[in-house]
């Protein structure tokens, strides 16, 4: 099966899609959970905006990778080595490019979060921010890992075809190990973020409650006073009706025991007529106040109005004077604004808590800051999400804690009624004062992620490296044994299970070893034996060979010689009637050299009388020579007169000379001749007597020829049977060369074959 179809690059991005979507939606949950969905869905709004392009793109550029990734695997079956080796580089950086893109990706939303929720004070502190993308983080880095372990698993085949580094051990123990602990210390850090959350915001609102009773408490306490003092005077009084005597009275009593924080004291009959006391007359039948003492029967409180005995912004309080079950008269007193608010300030905490005492439909009272008051929550305060938020909610919320944003700063805050007043008093805590435990806490808690995480990755690197380290080595050590090195074994000392695996290893490598050692050492002495015996072969084969030629030389000489020797037999017997006629012609001979023997002997006696003769010439031309000398000698004496004669003695003498010189050649032939003709005479003597000899040896001769013509024919017949056993012999000599060859043949294959086993055995280090 062709490794390339098992792999499939485009399932690491159905992975990553997989993961793409899971990731934001499990952040989603956990800041469900931890920030309430309103917070969430409000910072969603705006990522809605911000990160689906970004993760489009992201998504676009892998699936591009991704079927490139397809392309090159199906053309790896027919690739060359550049291709190859560009596959290599491609896929090795595919694992790292996946994971590294979907960290990119999604750890964008966690940090947005952490900003945008800031910035929108949906998140109250930077520590929440940083503990919000902290753990938007850890759970992209989760989902990384897992990614690069799944991309590294999908391409293992890869590594059939090209050089591909599969998952290393180390990697596939620690990556699901790791993956797994901080999968769980993020549920557990959630866990432990929204119980504690819970219960400190659980913790802070008992506060804020009791905080706020005790501050309506004291708020209402004032106005409680105040018109205690008035239903006091009037039992005091005992009156039934209101008189201008009786209001004076009171009035003055009244204002000795009060301080600054009254206006005016006034007392007024039941058509609401109305005397202060500084003598002013006034008319209250229209007021709000009044109308409702008048329907309720009890006493009653205004809103801020303006007193229209002083034009001071006021509250009034006013206490019913009741006869037989209606109203004959009533107290009153005017309360200044500044007396509520330096009980809100007295009850505040600079920039850290604020109260805002305000009427039921959300006017406000009495205030921290001062410049609030007379401000209505309905008219005065835009809802615009950014300078102020949840102002409807806010005026509507009671004994219930929220969130608010007024002028810009964020509060948590809960409500009271106040029942005097008719109205609320508001505690608000500045977010980064009431969150400031949980920010703490927040900060506590990233640090004990980051530490647990660092610690929980030391030590399961430790573990992952004490574990797939001597598995590492085994591999490594197998891997040797593999490519035929046996010289080294394992020496890490191991207290598990895996030192059984060593020993075995070790064992087993040993034990190798022995075996190759006894086998390259056999491997030699064959290898050794067989060049011998294929040495010896191809001697034997040369031998033979020759053997077969010499052979086949003997047998074409034997041919040779069979028809020679009858060639012979014939021949001698031509011969032998040959040397019978050469013995008569030998007789014949003899005789003729016996008479050659006479002539020789009779040339020799004429040869010596020319001998004599030339003796006498040569003492004629001596003689002539003396003569013509004396003549010479006349001739000079005679002078002029005898010059003609002394030239006539002259040539004599030439003559003379001439002629004593030829005698003397002459005789030095004839005694030259006389010589050989006595060596002709002795060898024709010893000639005739060879003659005779041959003679009586051709006689001999005929018989031996005889005898060998009669052995010829024998040795024909004899010839005849060595020529059949030397054709048998030729025959079988050409089949042991054919057998020679052949075995020479296979020694040379079995010598080859030894070479390349004791070549590969040499691959073996032991």
């Amino acid at each position: 099966i062709d490794s390339t179809k098992k792999v499939k690059p485009g399932r690491v991005f159905n992975w990553f899609l997989l993961f793409f979507l899971l990731d934001p939606l499990l952040f989603g949950i956990m800041m469900t959970l931890m920030l309430g969905s309103e917070k969430f869905i409000e910072i969603s709004k705006i990522l809605v905006i911000l990160a689906p392009p970004i993760l489009t793109a992201i998504a676009v550029y892998l699936f591009m990778v991704s079927r490139k990734g397809e392309t090159i695997v199906r053309s790896l079956s027919s690739a060359d080595s550049i291709q190859k080796k560009n596959a290599e580089l491609f896929f090795d950086s595919y694992p790292s490019k996946f994971a590294f893109l979907f960290f990119a990706g999604n750890s964008g939303g966690p940090v947005l979060v952490g900003v945008l929720g800031l910035s929108a004070g949906i998140i109250s502190s930077w520590e929440s921010a940083v503990y919000f993308a902290l753990t938007g983080l850890f759970e992209a880095v989760i989902f990384s890992f897992l990614l690069y372990y799944i991309a590294r698993i999908e391409l293992f085949h890869l590594k059939e075809v090209i050089k591909f580094e599969p998952l290393s051990l180390f990697m596939k123990i620690s990556v699901p190990i790791i993956a797994l602990m901080m999968g769980l210390m993020l549920v557990l850090n959630v866990t432990i973020y929204k119980v504690m959350y819970s219960s400190l915001i659980k913790s802070s609102s008992n506060h804020m409650v009791q905080s706020l009773n005790n501050s309506v408490t004291e708020s209402t306490r004032y106005f409680i006073e105040t018109v205690n003092k008035l239903e006091t005077a009037i039992v005091a009084g005992g009156y039934s009706s209101i008189s201008p005597e009786m209001i004076e009275t009171v009035l003055k009593r009244l204002r000795k025991s009060e301080g600054n924080n009254i206006e005016v004291f006034f007392g007024g009959d039941g058509s609401g007529n109305t005397v202060t006391d500084n003598g002013k007359l006034v008319n209250v039948s229209d007021r709000e106040y009044f109308i409702k003492m008048k329907s309720d029967k009890k006493t009653s409180f205004s809103e801020i109005i303006e007193s229209r005995a002083t034009g001071v912004k006021v509250i009034v309080a006013a206490v019913p004077l009741i006869n037989d079950g209606s109203i004959t008269g009533f107290l009153g007193a005017t309360i200044t604004l500044d007396s509520a608010n330096s009980f809100i300030k007295q009850i505040s905490s600079e920039g850290s808590v604020e109260y805002i005492l305000y009427t039921s439909d959300g006017k406000i009272i009495a205030s921290t800051d001062t410049t609030l008051n007379e401000k209505s929550f309905k008219k005065d305060f835009t809802e615009d999400g950014i300078v102020n938020r949840n102002i409807s909610s806010f005026v509507l919320q009671q004994e219930k804690i929220s969130d608010v944003r007024i002028n810009g700063v964020d509060y948590m805050t809960m409500s009271a009624p106040v029942p005097l007043l008719n109205g609320k008093l508001a505690m608000l805590v500045r977010q980064n004062v009431f969150f400031s435990d949980i920010d703490r806490m927040i900060f506590t808690l990233s640090i004990m992620l980051l530490t647990i995480f660092i610690l929980i990755m030391a030590l399961l690197f430790a573990v992952a490296y004490k574990i797939a380290a001597p598995i590492k080595e085994i591999i490594l050590l197998l891997s040797n044994v593999a490519s035929g090195d046996f010289s080294s074994t394992f020496e890490r000392v191991i207290k598990d299970e895996l030192s059984n695996l060593a020993d075995a290893l070790n064992g087993s490598i040993r034990n190798i070893r022995n075996m190759l050692s006894t086998i390259i050492s056999a491997t030699e002495n064959l290898s050794s034996v067989i060049e011998e015996i294929s040495s010896g072969n191809q001697n034997l084969a040369q031998r033979t060979a020759e053997q077969a030629s010499t052979l086949e030389e003997i047998a074409s000489s034997m041919e040779e010689a069979t028809a020679s020797i009858n060639q012979n037999a014939e021949n001698s017997e031509i011969a032998r009637s040959m040397i019978e006629s050469g013995a008569q012609k030998s007789e014949e001979s003899n005789i003729i050299s016996n008479d050659a023997v006479v002539s020789i002997n009779e040339m020799s006696r004429s040869s010596k009388k020319i001998s004599e003769i030339t003796s006498l010439i040569n003492e004629i031309a001596f003689q002539t020579n003396l003569l013509a000398l004396n003549a010479a000698v006349e001739a000079a004496r005679a002078g002029d007169q005898g010059r003609g004669f002394a030239v006539v003695a002259s040539e004599v003498r030439n003559l003379a000379q001439r002629s004593g010189s030829a005698a003397k050649d002459i005789e030095t032939l004839v005694r030259s001749a006389i010589e050989d003709v006595d060596s002709a005479a002795k060898l024709v003597e010893k000639t005739g007597v060879v003659l005779s000899e041959i003679s009586l040896k051709s006689v001999e001769t005929v018989k031996v020829i005889a005898e060998i013509t009669s052995a010829g024919f024998e040795q024909k017949e004899g010839m005849n049977q060595i020529n059949l056993a030397v054709s048998e012999l030729d025959k079988m000599t050409q089949q042991n060369a054919a057998m020679v060859e052949e075995i020479a043949s296979s020694s040379e294959e079995m010598n080859a074959q030894a070479a390349e086993l004791k070549d590969l055995i040499g691959q073996f280090k032991i």
